[in-house]
């Protein structure tokens, strides 16, 4: 699991997230009120199994989570990403668009 990351009243943070042939990578992440975070993900799966789990609690009012990500799978390669918002107040926003592309032959890939 990679690091928890919480942002505190009206901070804002964009980040870019590369996992590469890794196995299972976990993120939890606490969005207090008015903070933003727009998260940048890019899953890449050659001849191994690869997924990104994403938690997102928008724990507080006018809290704004983006979520861009790309997964790509070639050869025997699966990779996959899995996205949970938990809305826990009212007034808070979440986007979330997930991309993948098979390269070559017989890679897997699910979302």
């Amino acid at each position: 699991m990679l690091a928890p990351v919480h942002l505190g009243a009206g901070e804002f943070f964009a980040e870019p997230l590369l996992v590469e042939d890794a196995g299972a990578r976990e993120v939890r992440i606490e969005l207090a009120e008015g903070a933003r975070l727009h998260l940048s993900a890019f899953v890449f799966a050659t001849d191994a199994h690869t997924r990104l789990s994403v938690t997102v609690d928008l724990a507080g009012r006018d809290a704004q989570f983006f979520f861009h990500s790309l997964y790509i799978a070639s050869g025997s390669g699966s990779a996959g990403i899995d996205v949970r918002v938990n809305h826990l107040v009212s007034d808070c926003n979440s986007r979330q668009v997930i991309n993948g592309i098979i390269v070559r032959g017989n890679g897997l890939c699910g979302a």
